[in-house]
């Protein structure tokens, strides 16, 4: 790559995440020279992790960074709009809901999920020629005509504009501002999807089914669940609308999440470290208690799920 910035007003992102992606889209609506740099070797290297919910602002955003097509994409393969936020106790007992409404008028902006995966794939479409994958930024250097990346295999991109779009462990972030690091809350979270048609029995009371909870269990200990179902299955959608599909074919699901302090893990299970899932599956019996405490039933029949994918 050319170390020297072109001579047009160009932008590089660093990031090729929702953020990242979804700024893309909008430059080149704009008609911007905009190129996005993925430290992942392709977009399906690893998980995105799995359902995110989208306000009106959200959902305005993405009407405007993008072309009608991928738009009406995003609403054929979104969950239904409106629902419903749940507080309750670990035995379900509501404590207190948000309800998403609105007018007719505006219906097409209420709050609904979006697969993370999927909503990637939509902001991926177009910009084949924007992205370039298995670009691991290792640092930033600011020039008089804007900024240069440094990328891991020793090539170099310059912009006239530089934006760091690479999330908590960024690489921009240190290179241009050293004292803003993260800062751990103290809590941690084992987080996974369970297929909602598994079984001849639902997997949540069908009370729940359009309903976000977060059950709030031991002090400081939670148990999240929502559930994804699309509109219209994702391969199905992309290829009415002409797209190139997520690898994955995706079926509905419920998300869920255990957030709980770290002071309440093992002593032996580092913050962080990568076999902390695979000890307490293996560990399963003995780490329920303090991890989980005693849950509802529909709560207890989604654990041997998490133990199967953390």
């Amino acid at each position: 790559m050319d170390p020297q910035p072109r001579n047009t007003f160009n932008v590089a992102v660093i990031g090729a995440g929702l953020s990242g992606l979804c700024l893309a889209q909008s430059l080149k609506k704009s008609g911007i020279d905009v190129h996005v740099y993925e430290r992942d070797d392709s977009a399906e290297t690893r998980g995105q992790g799995y359902r995110i919910t989208l306000d009106e602002r959200g959902i305005r955003a993405l009407e405007v960074c993008l072309p009608d097509s991928l738009f009406a994409l995003f609403e054929a393969t979104s969950g239904a709009p409106g629902g419903f936020f749940r507080f309750t106790r670990r035995d379900l007992r509501e404590i207190f809901r948000l309800t998403f409404t609105a007018s007719r008028a505006q219906s097409r902006y209420l709050p609904r999920q979006a697969d993370r995966s999927t909503l990637r794939q939509i902001l991926l479409c177009g910009l084949e020629d924007q992205v370039s994958f298995g670009k691991q930024c290792t640092r930033v250097e600011a020039t008089a005509l804007g900024a240069t990346a440094h990328f891991a295999d020793g090539t170099s991109a310059a912009a006239t504009v530089l934006v760091g779009a690479d999330g908590a462990g960024s690489q921009v972030r240190p290179s241009l501002l050293p004292n803003a690091q993260p800062v751990s809350l103290g809590y941690s979270a084992i987080y996974g999807r369970t297929n909602l048609n598994t079984t001849d029995h639902p997997l949540v009371p069908g009370r729940l089914e359009t309903s976000g909870v977060l059950a709030i269990g031991s002090p400081g200990k939670t148990f999240f669940f929502t559930t994804m179902a699309f509109r219209e299955r994702p391969r199905d959608a992309f290829r009415r609308f002409m797209c190139k599909p997520p690898g994955r074919d995706q079926g509905d699901y419920v998300m869920w999440a255990i957030s709980f302090p770290d002071a309440s893990l093992p002593a032996a299970t580092a913050r962080g470290d990568p076999t902390r899932c695979c000890n307490l599956r293996r560990n399963r019996r003995a780490n329920s208690t303090w991890l989980c405490g005693r849950w509802s039933t529909p709560l207890n029949r989604a654990k041997p799920f998490w133990y199967r994918y953390a």
